[in-house]
């Protein structure tokens, strides 16, 4: 599953609505990533600029949260 947020805020409650715990974190030149995981459950919080929706040119952060099963 992959969700985009806007707000690193909005990301990290959703995060945590979701009952991950933080594992690692990860930040390489440019690319931020923070790892999470749930049983055996894994989430990658990582960062892009791109534009901010579909229907404007505005351009920005996007917070991309991605889910996967270790299994």
């Amino acid at each position: 599953m992959i969700k985009k947020f806007t707000n690193k805020q909005q990301a990290e409650e959703y995060i945590r609505a979701l009952k991950y715990s933080f594992v690692e974190d990860i930040s390489y030149k440019n690319t931020r990533a923070k790892l999470y995981r749930k049983g055996g459950l894994r989430a990658m919080l990582n960062t892009e600029y791109d534009y901010l929706n579909n229907y404007s040119m505005d351009m920005g952060t996007i917070y991309i949260l991605s889910t996967w099963n270790r299994y």
